[in-house]
This record gives C-alpha cells, structure tokens and sequence, in this order.
C-alpha cells in the first residue's frame, strides 16, 4: 500500500493526526518517533514548486532514465550475441551445457567496466555542468582521464565479484530452455529455419529481461558515483556535505524514507551502512540496494570558495576512492 499523502489544502496538523494512524505508516514504522518523523517529511515534500534543488533531482532522474535505457540497449546486445552464439553451437552439437566460449569472465568485465564508465562519467558531467553554472571559477576540464580511470576500474572490481554468479545464471539458462526446446514435441516437428527463430526469439526476450535487471542493479550506484567522484574533485572532501533524498512514492522502502533529507559529512555513511545509495561494501543488504533509487545531493558548505581548490595533478591520488567501495 501507498504512503499517505497530504489533501488539497489539509493542513500539516491534520495530515499528522491522520498519517501516524495509518496501517500503511503503522506497519513499516513501527517506532512512534520514526513514522512521525517520516509523516513531517511526508508533509514537507507535498509542494509542487520546484526549487533548485527540486530541478536539480528531476534533471538527475531524467538522466538516470536515458542512461538506463542506454545501457540496457548495450547488455542486451552483448546478451543476445553470446545466446545466439550458444544456439548455433546446439543445432551442431545438441549441447544443452558446459558453453566454455561464451559469456566467459574476461568479458563480463568489460561489460561491467563499460558500463559503469558510461554512467558515472555521465553524472560526473552532470555535476560539472550545474556547478559550473554558478561556480565560473572552477575548472575541472582536465579531470576526465582520471575520471574515467577511476569509474572503469571500479565497474571491473565489480563485474569480477559478479562473473561467477552471472555465468552461473546464463548456465543454467540455456541448459533449462535447450533442453526444454529438446523435450517439446511441438517444436520438434518444425523446420530447422522455424524452430530457429522460435528459440531465438525466446533468448532475446530472456536477454532483454536479464539485461534491464542487471542495469537497473548497478545504475543507482554508478550514477551516484559519478556524483560523488565530480563533487570531490571541485570542492575537495572535506568542503562538502551530503543529502540523501528520496522519491517520496509508493515504492519507497521504509528505510529509505526514514533517511530522507538527512544531512551528514560528505565521508560519513548513511545509517552506517552506506556512503551513497547502491553502495554495498559495509554491509547493506540486498533489501537496501536492489531497485533503489535514491540519490546524494552534494553542497558546499559555508566559505567554501575562499578556501584552494584541488588541482587536476592532486586528483590523481583520489584514485584510492576506489578502495572504499570494494
């Protein structure tokens, strides 16, 4: 069920008396302080009227959404020749397992690496380019190398935590359904050329399937990395501070809600367990970062620009970052 949401022209006293009673409140916050908190949230974020910062999250999520579409364009292609590859070894062979020449690890790196160069590099730019607007005196043109060395590096460590589970995965795949194309008596009666593209359609949309699960996991971290990696190299860590902001709809985990518009140091983890949403590495769960799609507001604090900034050459040795989220 939905979270509750303020009425035209019901004010916050009455919207508070109603929320905290509601079942949806009741059941996901249990703690009477957390789902008042929550419902003061609720009210707060009711408005219509976009700020600043309300137009920099809706530009972000409609960048997070051309990525998206971008990479799953990308995954599925890579998907649908190594399935297709696996399909033509079947019609020679009738092998239903044991594929050793495709979706082999060295290229699930690179897909991972690819993948997470694009999307962070994306949003990297994206912080660029706001900041720059009201920031003339920054310059971070020469940082883009660095970038896309610190953004590749870490798609790679990733896809090397993850080879093994998605080759494990596509395995099985392709054992499961050549061996039910093998069974089906239907689809043994048709020719070589229909019984082809009955099974390759079925591999694309698997592919497809496969493909929009796998972006929509990596892309909130990617993105948030971006962010993240763009904001430290104009300000410098210890200049900034971090909001974390939610969606606020009905899809937002309680957790989540919880941790909205709370403001910490920018290398301080949310809740303990995370340095930006997606981030795995001290102990988020799958619950906490599967399908999440919140983000990091980043800001300078207060005489921020009279202090020096980082140059291209002292980035360099922010590559360490990486170590952080491994």
């Amino acid at each position: 069920m939905p979270l509750p949401k303020p009425r035209i022209n019901e004010n916050e006293s009455d919207f508070i008396q109603r929320c905290v009673v509601d079942p949806t409140m009741v059941s996901e916050y249990r703690n009477d302080q957390q789902r008042i908190a929550v419902c003061y949230n609720l009210y707060e974020n009711k408005g219509t009227k976009k700020d600043a910062e309300q137009e920099w999250l809706n530009g972000w999520d409609k960048q997070l959404d051309i990525a998206e579409r971008q990479e799953v364009v990308n995954v599925k292609r890579y998907y649908l020749e190594q399935y297709n590859e696996a399909i033509r070894i079947f019609k020679q062979t009738r092998q239903t397992k044991n594929f050793e020449t495709i979706f082999k690890r060295t290229d699930i790196y690179d897909l991972y690496a690819d993948m997470y160069f694009r999307i962070s590099m994306r949003f990297a730019n994206y912080f660029r380019k706001n900041y720059a607007l009201l920031f003339k005196q920054i310059d971070t043109s020469g940082y883009d190398d660095i970038w896309k060395n610190i953004f590749s590096n870490l798609g790679l460590q990733i896809g090397q935590r993850i080879a093994p589970a998605l080759k494990e995965t596509t395995d099985k795949t392709l054992d499961k359904e050549l061996t039910r194309f093998l069974n089906d008596p239907d689809l043994i009666k048709l020719n070589e050329r229909d019984a082809a593209r009955v099974i390759t359609a079925r591999f694309a949309n698997i592919a497809e399937y496969q493909a929009k699960r796998i972006v929509r996991t990596e892309a909130t971290y990617a993105a948030n990395i971006g962010t993240q990696q763009s904001a430290r190299d104009t300000f410098g860590k210890d200049e900034l501070e971090k909001k974390w902001k939610t969606s606020f709809d009905e899809r937002v985990r309680g957790s989540h809600a919880e941790l909205h518009n709370t403001t910490v140091n920018y290398d301080e983890l949310f809740s303990g367990i995370m340095f930006v949403p997606g981030d795995r590495t001290n102990g988020a769960s799958a619950a906490d970062v599967i399908n999440c799609r919140c983000r990091v507001i980043y800001k300078p604090k207060a005489g921020i620009m009279e202090s020096e900034k980082l140059t291209p050459e002292g980035a360099r040795q922010v590559q360490e970052i990486i170590r952080e989220f491994i």
